[in-house]
């Protein structure tokens, strides 16, 4: 009669076991779930921070850590930047004196064919005069006039892209200039990448 009673106490432990792994399960899914959802709202928040410090300049170390605690794969540009990048106001700000110093290199490196063309090359490079009004051609002055309207309207990509046409006494003159710009930039179209990435997920 024991035997017979005790009989079936195996399969229901079996059973009881399987509905005790059951509920581990569940509870373990739920708590990853909770942590995604945990991780993503730290990205996407981590995000924001650092196109609001675009904007204004501020550095974002803060939001790249926040960033990698949320588990995401920060790119090198981001970090790179993260002490802040110039505004475009800044950068809109500074061109003008960076244009002159391009223009004065690119004329005082420019050959000439006399004499006459080297001394007025001298005089224009020390008088720092140069084109505001965008014209075709693709000596120096027009350059950095058709940069200077592309930066006036906060085009910075079509700027840099004008810029290399500089002779390299030019380039070399606006590099830091250009540089500013470049990890602006890198910068934002790494953080678009990255916001497009994360609302996808």
């Amino acid at each position: 009669a024991l035997e017979a009673a005790y009989a079936p106490l195996p399969d229901q432990i079996a059973a009881l076991q399987a509905d005790m792994d059951d509920l581990r399960k569940l509870a373990t899914e739920d708590v990853a779930q909770a942590e995604a959802a945990v991780d993503s709202a730290m990205a996407s928040a981590g995000l924001d921070r650092i196109r609001a410090a675009l904007v204004t300049g501020a550095p974002f170390e803060d939001a790249i850590a926040q960033l990698m605690q949320a588990g995401v794969d920060v790119p090198a540009a981001l970090q790179d930047a993260a002490g802040g990048v110039q505004t475009v106001e800044a950068l809109q700000g500074s061109y003008d004196p960076a244009a002159r110093a391009a223009l004065a290199a690119s004329l005082q490196s420019a050959p000439a064919d006399s004499a006459t063309e080297k001394l007025g090359n001298f005089f224009r490079a020390q008088i720092g005069a140069r084109s505001l009004a965008p014209r075709e051609g693709d000596d120096p002055d027009a350059i950095t006039a058709r940069a200077g309207v592309a930066v006036a309207d906060g085009d910075l990509a079509a700027a840099r892209d004008e810029l290399a046409s500089l002779p390299e006494a030019g380039r070399a003159a606006i590099s830091d200039w250009l540089g500013a710009v470049e990890t602006r930039l890198n910068a934002a179209a790494a953080l678009d990448a990255l916001q497009a990435e994360n609302t996808t997920e």
